[in-house]
């Protein structure tokens, strides 16, 4: 450890630690002078002492510009650990407040700073050891007696302080006591808590005491106990500080009580809130949030001034007790599950009010440490995930995006809804249209719309899609013998079929793919941008369609091609200096489907049909888009309360019934073997007692998970591989480039000229050009990569997934960038997206038909809903030995959470 780190950490801790530990021992700590902390001696150790803090004499003192500033070293960069304690404490703001009394000048240096009372973890190295806290500047005042009030509830335990944060001195000396094998349903109040393992253990698992403006935790674990603080465990006589959002954790018999700091300030329905000192205070059932939201605050009000942090409350949607549920359901299922190595497990709930899209629980796996400052690192899956809420970022959904597509293609083809299928497992071609095997779950020996939806049939989606998708002239394809479907009751077509814009008639009539051309046009596509707001172009191409939400291109307040800050619409409207396309960590990614990019359609549409490839969402955008084929309105999420329900009706939208009519089967059909089917059964009794009907439309998935996150090279090579212009050469059993007219084997000791000679041939390729401008890559990076790919193949490792007949599909071990429900060779998650909606017969809304089904629930979404909520759960990694367990981890939120808010009526109060 060099001697910058012992001093600006073990310096730090040890009066913190030393302050810590005569209070919780009940001592007394010295009064000096003047107050002394962490944060000024680092200042002192670290700036004063080191001359990184410099005096400018000539300065005019009605310039403004500050008399003490950082070395111009710091400001350079060239002393980074320096720079990033400056930034992220309150030393900047110090500096420009220009505050003569803040410093001591002798001799024109500075030679020491005044003491203050504020948080912030110092950035210093070997900041992993780092237990203190730094202090910031604050007015003390006396502390109250009791400082310190331990809340029980059905959430749990919370740690709340006082609003007088006090000086740094023991608190009170009485204290009560907590036996957590007979927890009180009650409250207690004192200067701290002493918490028992069992009635009659001889001395407290762990004790909780005030300190200033914190609280902090003492450890005594025992064989019964273990104790944990602030992320890390604690051992015998062991302290932890516990800011904001901090936890301390007693685990005893299979029991977990979980101790949380929060300010008593935050609990007035704001997630972030200013204190009198500048600093905020946070809500913690969404700290992370919390944080995102002021970062974003910032970077959107930079250009008018640098102390940018908002000065007033932030609210939220967000239910803190719904949120507290969700996630400690979602919290205790991680904790059963051993996902793979190496990878991130992430996963993401969402729950929403469908009739007013208030995102009300957004439960998130990885979480980061409540009080990590640290940078997101995009090359890094893991920090990125621990960092950023999943349910904000593009995930594949796998089949519940198939009700999505299918209502926008049967808008334009209402004839599909009658479309039956032969049955298949598996399939080679696709009414001669070859697309390499498809996997299929088990069919019936003929496939209809419902079926479709209700188990999910993969061969059915592409058949759909291919027929959704047919050119708008005449031309069609001849069907091999044995190839059928029919579009009329009994009247099977063994003929020809429409033919699609992918493909090509030839001379004998049959159809084959046609070479990768121009962008083709879906008019289906048009109807998914309406019907749900969704990015149906490739990134960073807007369509006109949302030409007035491309904010980066001056367009319009909302939303960029990258993200889309709509859900913030009531903030930034409170706030109109503030630039909307700064709002990225707490606002939804925004969905590039990439469906005009489409070229193959085996490779590049049939993955959007099934989730997968592009075909990517938010969980917040998917519960916005279920909540419209529901209601039939053009519902928005939003993160702000909002009792709105007067959305305007989505035009042209009548093929969402028939969609909502096959998704209510769902439950008897692919969640048949989950806990939905039991959860949904007692919460239609329950709503029966109270004259109201239930409907229930939902939709299972099981997606290719995100094993880590392709290199942009490697999305590259993917997109030439779906093309074939890299392919495998069988004879050499290596990569081959088929560009410009030539085949160039990519050999493992390949020559420099050889390599040139490939890159050449590739740049020639307008669908490389496409590939470049997509992902940032330069033709001499794929060669190169692909080279690499070869020393692989020769040193017997298996850099691609090569199927039957040595056919390359992609980069392996990666990100599958065009797979379905049927690549066996690939990890899967699972999904589940639902409506559960409740429908008043007794006040019908005008022009309303309610059908209701022989089991009693609603047969469709034609009525209008009293209220409707939706919830999305998406597991990114295999789940062992359950059929699906993310509508297991749906059933409980319905039980759990939001049966009694179920029971209404359309008068919006209860029966």
């Amino acid at each position: 450890m060099s001697a910058i780190s012992r001093l600006g950490g073990w310096l730090a801790l040890g009066v913190t630690a030393a302050l810590g530990l005569l209070v919780l021992l009940g001592g007394q700590s010295p009064m000096h002078a003047r107050l002394d902390d962490a944060y000024s001696r680092v200042v002192r150790t670290q700036f004063i002492d080191r001359h990184r803090l410099v005096v400018r004499p000539t300065i005019d003192d009605n310039s403004g510009v500050p008399i003490v500033d950082l070395s111009p070293d710091v400001y350079r960069g060239k002393d980074t650990e320096a720079w990033l304690f400056a930034t992220r404490s309150f030393l900047l703001r110090d500096i420009r407040r220009n505050d003569p009394s803040i410093w001591t000048i002798e001799n024109g240096q500075v030679v020491d700073i005044e003491a203050s009372t504020h948080l912030t973890p110092t950035p210093f190295a070997n900041r992993d050891a780092w237990r203190g806290s730094v202090f910031f500047r604050s007015t003390p005042v006396p502390a109250t007696a009791d400082v310190v009030l331990v809340a029980r509830g059905w959430a749990g335990p919370t740690l709340r302080l006082t609003d007088n944060p006090g000086r740094l001195q023991t608190g009170d000396p009485r204290v009560p006591s907590l036996d957590l094998s007979h927890p009180p349903a009650g409250e207690l109040k004192g200067a701290g808590v002493d918490l028992y393992c069992r009635a009659g253990d001889p001395a407290p698992v762990a004790r909780i005491r005030r300190i200033g403006d914190q609280a902090a935790a003492w450890g005594d674990p025992s064989e019964h106990c273990t104790v944990e603080a602030a992320g890390r465990s604690l051992a015998r006589q062991d302290f932890e500080a516990l800011g904001l959002g901090g936890r301390l954790v007693v685990s005893t018999a299979g029991r977990r009580f979980a101790f949380e700091r929060v300010a008593p300030s935050a609990s007035n329905g704001a997630m972030s809130a200013p204190t009198p000192s500048n600093d905020r205070v946070r809500a913690p059932e969404i700290a992370w949030w919390s944080r995102a939201i002021e970062r974003d605050y910032v970077r959107a009000s930079w250009s008018t001034t640098s102390e940018a942090a908002p000065n007033a409350d932030i609210r939220t949607s967000i239910d803190p007790a719904l949120q507290n549920d969700v996630q400690g359901l979602l919290d205790d299922f991680m904790a059963s599950q051993r996902p793979p190595p190496n990878a991130p497990a992430i996963a993401a709930i969402t729950v929403m009010n469908a009739r007013t899209g208030e995102v009300l629980a957004m439960a998130s796996a990885p979480q980061a440490p409540i009080n990590s400052r640290a940078a997101i690192d995009q090359a890094d899956a893991a920090a990125r995930a621990a960092r950023l809420n999943e349910n904000l970022q593009l995930l594949p959904i796998g089949s519940s995006a198939k009700p999505l597509m299918a209502a926008a293609i049967l808008a334009v083809h209402p004839e599909l809804v009658r479309l039956k299928v032969v049955g298949q497992h598996e399939a080679d071609d696709l009414l001669g249209m070859p697309i390499h095997p498809l996997g299929n779950h088990p069919a019936k020996g003929e496939v209809g719309f419902d079926d479709f939806i209700q188990y999910s049939d993969n061969i059915y989606a592409a058949t759909l899609l291919l027929l959704g998708s047919a050119d708008r002239g005449t031309d069609t394809c001849r069907l091999q013998p044995g190839e059928r479907y029919q579009l009329q009751e009994g009247v099977w077509l063994t003929q020809d079929r429409p033919k699609s814009i992918f493909e090509a008639v030839g001379p004998d009539g049959v159809c084959r793919p046609e070479a990768p051309g121009g962008l083709r046009q879906l008019s289906w596509a048009e109807r998914l941008a309406d019907f749900f707001d969704a990015n149906t172009a490739a990134r960073g191409r807007v369509t006109a369609h949302h030409a007035d939400r491309n904010c980066s291109s001056g367009g319009g307040r909302y939303g960029d091609d990258a993200h889309d800050s709509t859900a913030w619409r009531a903030l930034l409207e409170s706030s109109p200096a503030l630039m909307p396309c700064a709002f990225t960590e707490s606002s939804p990614a925004r969905e590039a489907l990439a469906i005009d990019a489409a070229r193959s359609f085996r490779s590049d549409l049939l993955p959007i049909m099934l989730g997968n490839g592009e075909g990517r969402w938010t969980m917040v955008k998917l519960a916005e888009a279920y909540s419209r084929l529901v209601t039939g309105r053009r519902i928005t999420a939003i993160f702000t309360p909002s009792d709105f329900t007067g959305y305007p009706l989505i035009d042209g939208f009548g093929s969402r019934l028939a969609v909502t009519h096959a998704m209510a089967l769902v439950p008897a059909g692919t969640a048949a073997q989950t806990n939905l089917p039991a959860a949904l059964a007692a919460l239609q009794t329950r709503l029966h007692g109270h004259g109201l009907v239930l409907g229930a439309f939902a939709k299972t998935g099981t997606p290719v998970t995100l094993k880590a996150d392709y290199s942009a090279v490697d999305r590259a090579i993917n997109l030439l591989i779906a093309h074939g212009l890299v392919v495998y050469d069988l004879a050499a059993a290596l990569p081959r480039v088929d560009a410009g007219g030539e085949s160039i084997v990519i050999e493992p000791d390949a020559p420099r000229p050889s390599l040139a000679a490939a890159a050449k041939e590739l740049k020639s390729e307008p669908l490389f050009q496409e590939a470049s401008a997509r992902f940032g890559v330069r033709a001499e990076a794929v060669v190169d990569a692909l080279k690499g790919y070869a020393q692989e193949i020769r040193d017997r490792r298996q850099p691609f997934v090569v199927k039957r007949n040595a056919l390359l599909v992609r980069v392996s071990a990666r990100r599958d960038d065009g797979g379905d429900d049927g690549d066996a060779d690939l990890p899967h998650g699972k999904v589940l997206a639902i409506v559960v909606a409740v429908y008043d017969p007794a006040h019908p809304s005008p022009g309303a038909q309610l059908q209701v089904v022989a089991s009693g629930r609603a047969a469709d979404a034609s009525a209008e809903p009293a209220c409707a909520f939706t919830v999305v759960v998406n597991l990114q990694f295999p789940v062992q030995g359950r059929t699906n367990a993310a509508a297991d981890l749906a059933a409980t939120v319905l039980e759990r959470s939001l049966a009694p808010r179920l029971v209404c009526t359309s008068r919006g109060k209860g029966p």
